[in-house]
Protein backbone atom coordinates (compact mmCIF):
# COMPACT_ATOMS: atom_id res chain seq x y z
CA UNK A 1 0.00 0.00 0.00
CA UNK A 2 0.70 3.77 -0.97
CA UNK A 3 1.20 6.24 1.88
CA UNK A 4 -0.08 8.83 0.14
CA UNK A 5 -1.17 9.79 -3.25
CA UNK A 6 0.43 13.21 -3.98
CA UNK A 7 -1.14 15.98 -6.78
CA UNK A 8 2.10 18.49 -7.50
CA UNK A 9 0.49 20.84 -9.23
CA UNK A 10 2.49 24.06 -10.97
CA UNK A 11 2.13 26.60 -7.34
CA UNK A 12 1.45 24.30 -4.39
CA UNK A 13 1.22 20.05 -3.63
CA UNK A 14 -1.49 17.87 -2.17
CA UNK A 15 -0.89 14.28 -0.39
CA UNK A 16 -4.22 12.39 0.02
CA UNK A 17 -4.19 9.34 2.93
CA UNK A 18 -7.28 7.95 1.60
CA UNK A 19 -9.66 10.10 3.61
CA UNK A 20 -7.65 13.84 4.31
CA UNK A 21 -6.14 16.14 2.31
CA UNK A 22 -3.01 17.88 3.32
CA UNK A 23 -2.14 21.13 1.37
CA UNK A 24 1.70 21.91 1.41
CA UNK A 25 4.03 23.94 -0.36
CA UNK A 26 6.03 21.92 -2.94
CA UNK A 27 9.14 22.59 -1.14
CA UNK A 28 7.86 20.18 1.68
CA UNK A 29 7.97 17.46 -0.14
CA UNK A 30 11.60 16.67 0.93
CA UNK A 31 10.16 15.56 4.13
CA UNK A 32 8.31 12.45 2.34
CA UNK A 33 10.80 11.35 0.15
CA UNK A 34 11.13 8.10 2.06
CA UNK A 35 7.50 7.59 2.13
CA UNK A 36 5.97 5.30 -0.44
CA UNK A 37 3.92 8.04 -2.65
CA UNK A 38 2.14 7.66 -5.78
CA UNK A 39 2.27 11.12 -7.29
CA UNK A 40 1.09 13.16 -10.55
CA UNK A 41 3.68 16.22 -10.98
CA UNK A 42 2.81 18.74 -13.91
CA UNK A 43 5.88 20.81 -12.36
CA UNK A 44 8.28 19.48 -15.07
CA UNK A 45 11.62 20.98 -13.31
CA UNK A 46 10.76 19.36 -10.29
CA UNK A 47 9.82 15.26 -12.26
CA UNK A 48 13.54 14.01 -12.53
CA UNK A 49 14.37 14.88 -8.66
CA UNK A 50 11.02 13.06 -7.67
CA UNK A 51 12.50 9.46 -9.94
CA UNK A 52 15.36 9.34 -7.65
CA UNK A 53 12.78 9.12 -4.41
CA UNK A 54 13.16 5.57 -4.45
CA UNK A 55 9.22 4.85 -3.05
CA UNK A 56 8.12 7.07 -5.30
CA UNK A 57 5.90 5.91 -8.27
CA UNK A 58 5.03 8.29 -10.97
CA UNK A 59 1.21 7.10 -12.00
CA UNK A 60 1.07 9.27 -14.96
CA UNK A 61 3.26 7.06 -16.58
CA UNK A 62 1.16 3.94 -16.46
CA UNK A 63 -2.25 6.07 -17.98
CA UNK A 64 -3.46 5.41 -20.90
CA UNK A 65 -5.88 7.77 -23.23
CA UNK A 66 -6.96 6.73 -26.38
CA UNK A 67 -7.14 9.54 -28.63
CA UNK A 68 -4.71 11.43 -26.54
CA UNK A 69 -1.34 13.71 -27.78
CA UNK A 70 1.90 12.95 -26.86
CA UNK A 71 2.50 16.30 -24.42
CA UNK A 72 -0.73 16.05 -22.86
CA UNK A 73 -0.56 17.54 -19.18
CA UNK A 74 0.36 14.49 -16.38
CA UNK A 75 -2.93 15.07 -14.34
CA UNK A 76 -4.96 15.66 -17.26
CA UNK A 77 -3.71 12.11 -18.64
CA UNK A 78 -4.61 10.40 -15.42
CA UNK A 79 -8.33 12.13 -15.23
CA UNK A 80 -9.05 10.85 -19.05
CA UNK A 81 -7.93 7.72 -18.68
CA UNK A 82 -10.63 7.57 -15.74
CA UNK A 83 -13.71 9.38 -16.99
CA UNK A 84 -14.29 7.70 -19.87
CA UNK A 85 -17.40 9.86 -21.16
CA UNK A 86 -18.07 13.59 -20.17
CA UNK A 87 -16.25 17.16 -19.90
CA UNK A 88 -13.35 17.12 -17.03
CA UNK A 89 -13.31 21.24 -15.68
CA UNK A 90 -10.01 21.40 -13.61
CA UNK A 91 -9.86 25.14 -12.05
CA UNK A 92 -6.25 24.83 -11.24
CA UNK A 93 -3.19 27.63 -11.94
CA UNK A 94 -4.60 26.88 -15.39
CA UNK A 95 -8.21 25.91 -16.22
CA UNK A 96 -7.97 23.19 -18.85
CA UNK A 97 -11.17 21.16 -20.14
CA UNK A 98 -11.36 17.94 -21.80
CA UNK A 99 -14.15 16.19 -23.54
CA UNK A 100 -13.89 12.34 -23.02
CA UNK A 101 -16.79 10.33 -25.32
CA UNK A 102 -16.95 6.14 -24.97
CA UNK A 103 -13.31 6.22 -23.59
CA UNK A 104 -11.85 8.52 -26.47
CA UNK A 105 -10.61 12.02 -26.15
CA UNK A 106 -11.98 14.46 -28.34
CA UNK A 107 -9.86 17.47 -27.71
CA UNK A 108 -9.83 20.17 -24.89
CA UNK A 109 -8.39 23.94 -24.17
CA UNK A 110 -6.74 25.93 -21.70
CA UNK A 111 -8.06 28.96 -20.22
CA UNK A 112 -5.44 30.63 -17.57
CA UNK A 113 -6.78 30.25 -13.78
CA UNK A 114 -8.37 33.02 -12.02
CA UNK A 115 -5.35 33.78 -10.16
CA UNK A 116 -3.89 34.77 -13.51
CA UNK A 117 -6.48 36.48 -14.96
CA UNK A 118 -6.59 39.25 -12.25
CA UNK A 119 -2.62 39.31 -12.49
CA UNK A 120 -3.16 40.10 -15.90
CA UNK A 121 -5.83 42.52 -15.31
CA UNK A 122 -4.47 44.31 -12.50
CA UNK A 123 -0.96 44.43 -15.00
CA UNK A 124 -3.04 46.17 -17.91
CA UNK A 125 -3.98 49.04 -14.91
CA UNK A 126 -4.46 49.51 -11.18
CA UNK A 127 -7.66 50.49 -11.69
CA UNK A 128 -8.36 47.05 -13.12
CA UNK A 129 -7.20 44.84 -9.90
CA UNK A 130 -9.97 43.21 -8.77
CA UNK A 131 -10.39 39.84 -6.57
CA UNK A 132 -12.50 37.12 -8.92
CA UNK A 133 -14.18 35.59 -6.02
CA UNK A 134 -17.81 35.55 -7.11
CA UNK A 135 -19.92 36.15 -10.41
CA UNK A 136 -23.22 36.85 -11.69
CA UNK A 137 -24.23 35.47 -14.72
CA UNK A 138 -25.32 39.30 -15.81
CA UNK A 139 -23.96 42.02 -17.88
CA UNK A 140 -22.77 44.66 -15.75
CA UNK A 141 -22.92 48.07 -14.51
CA UNK A 142 -19.28 48.14 -12.73
CA UNK A 143 -15.82 47.26 -13.42
CA UNK A 144 -14.75 44.69 -10.90
CA UNK A 145 -18.12 42.97 -11.50
CA UNK A 146 -17.36 43.55 -15.42
CA UNK A 147 -13.80 41.99 -14.98
CA UNK A 148 -15.65 38.85 -12.97
CA UNK A 149 -18.28 38.76 -15.86
CA UNK A 150 -15.38 38.62 -18.57
CA UNK A 151 -13.21 36.33 -16.53
CA UNK A 152 -15.37 33.46 -16.44
CA UNK A 153 -18.71 33.30 -17.40
CA UNK A 154 -18.14 33.20 -21.62
CA UNK A 155 -16.28 30.29 -20.18
CA UNK A 156 -18.56 28.54 -18.68
CA UNK A 157 -21.49 28.82 -21.32
CA UNK A 158 -18.66 27.54 -23.72
CA UNK A 159 -18.59 24.11 -21.28
CA UNK A 160 -22.32 24.18 -21.57
CA UNK A 161 -21.90 23.64 -25.20
CA UNK A 162 -20.01 20.54 -24.69
CA UNK A 163 -22.54 18.05 -23.46
CA UNK A 164 -22.54 16.40 -19.85
CA UNK A 165 -22.23 15.24 -17.67
CA UNK A 166 -19.41 17.74 -16.50
CA UNK A 167 -16.85 17.57 -13.76
CA UNK A 168 -15.14 20.09 -12.06
CA UNK A 169 -12.37 19.94 -9.87
CA UNK A 170 -9.33 22.42 -8.93
CA UNK A 171 -9.02 24.74 -6.31
CA UNK A 172 -11.48 27.17 -8.22
CA UNK A 173 -14.08 24.68 -8.82
CA UNK A 174 -16.47 25.67 -6.53
CA UNK A 175 -16.62 29.43 -8.05
CA UNK A 176 -17.23 27.93 -11.46
CA UNK A 177 -20.18 25.24 -10.43
CA UNK A 178 -22.29 28.42 -9.03
CA UNK A 179 -22.42 29.26 -13.36
CA UNK A 180 -22.63 25.86 -14.17
CA UNK A 181 -25.28 24.01 -11.80
CA UNK A 182 -25.52 20.94 -13.46
CA UNK A 183 -21.52 19.64 -12.90
CA UNK A 184 -20.61 16.75 -10.17
CA UNK A 185 -17.66 19.20 -8.08
CA UNK A 186 -15.37 16.40 -6.75
CA UNK A 187 -11.87 18.26 -5.25
CA UNK A 188 -10.97 14.46 -4.86
CA UNK A 189 -11.46 13.32 -8.71
CA UNK A 190 -7.44 13.15 -9.43
CA UNK A 191 -7.08 10.72 -6.38
CA UNK A 192 -9.94 8.67 -7.39
CA UNK A 193 -8.39 8.16 -10.80
CA UNK A 194 -5.29 7.64 -9.47
CA UNK A 195 -6.16 4.80 -7.51
CA UNK A 196 -8.21 3.15 -9.95
CA UNK A 197 -4.74 3.04 -12.33
CA UNK A 198 -2.82 1.96 -9.22
CA UNK A 199 -5.54 -0.79 -8.32
CA UNK A 200 -5.79 -1.86 -12.12
CA UNK A 201 -1.83 -1.96 -12.87
CA UNK A 202 -0.94 -3.28 -9.08
CA UNK A 203 1.36 -0.19 -8.47
CA UNK A 204 1.20 -0.06 -4.95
Amino acid sequence: MCDWLADIGNSSAKLFDGENIVHLAKEELMRYKDARIAYVCVDTQLIPQLRHFRGWIDVAAHAEVAGGYETMGEDRKVLCSYIKDGVIVDAGSAITIDVMRNGVYQGGFLYPGVRAMERAYAFISPRLKCEIKHVQPKLAKDTCAQIRYGALVPLARHIATLGEPVFLTGGDANLLSKLLPQARVDQKLLFTAMQHIITRKGLC
